[in-house]
């Protein structure tokens, strides 16, 4: 399960609020939140480095989010 905990690190280290026995309501909630901190376009001020910054984050936010949520569908 290192993927998962990487996965979960992950997110718990962007602000989620999240223990290792979340549900699917808590990671759905948690993922939602943090997109809307971090996305790209919630940021249209930025310059290109910091919107680079933040699309490459959002990408391994989601790519953190579809992996806990396709780990816990099969739980």
């Amino acid at each position: 399960m290192p993927h998962e905990q990487r996965a979960l690190d992950y997110l718990v280290g962007l602000g989620a609020n999240l223990g290792s026995d979340f549900t699917e309501i808590e990671l759905r909630s948690a993922f939602r939140a943090l997109a809307r901190e971090y996305h790209p376009d919630r940021h249209p001020g930025s310059n290109q480095q910091q919107r680079e910054r933040l699309s490459a984050l959002f990408a391994r936010l989601r790519q953190a989010y579809e992996h806990l949520q396709a780990v816990g569908s099969r739980q």
